[in-house]
């Protein structure tokens, strides 16, 4: 019992790396996008939320941060895209967002339905 548990908890954690894995490359994405795309006249995301005022330490979070949340599907808050290329970008998280949250979804239930299946085959034996 305690084999399938360790087995079971390895394969939650790593697919949390992944999560946070993908997570951090979207933000990475993110960040050239708005630094590539700033423009002075239009607000955009860069010069909405002070990014030049950031280090780049605040910087990363701050995408990382904004790519989570597209990601996941939990929506906007404090950070949200400006101009029609950012919102262009922050489409597309969201249509990809919904592919990722369904396979970490549909591995945890079936990590779980294993588990179920395996514990009722040792009952019976």
């Amino acid at each position: 019992m305690l084999q399938y548990l360790v087995m079971y908890a390895f394969k939650i954690a790593r697919l949390f790396i992944l999560a946070i894995i993908i997570t951090y490359f979207c933000g990475c994405i993110w960040y050239l996008v708005i630094k590539a795309y700033k423009n002075e006249d239009d607000k955009t995301f860069w010069y909405e939320f002070n990014m030049e005022d950031k280090s780049i330490v605040e910087r990363l979070i701050v995408c990382w941060y904004y790519s989570m949340t597209t990601l996941t599907t939990v929506g906007y808050g404090d950070y949200y895209p400006k101009s029609n290329t950012e919102i262009f970008v922050a489409v597309c998280y969201m249509l990809c967002g919904v592919v990722f949250f369904s396979y970490i979804m549909s591995s945890v239930i079936e990590i779980i339905n294993n588990q179920q299946k395996k514990m009722s085959l040792e009952d019976k034996s």
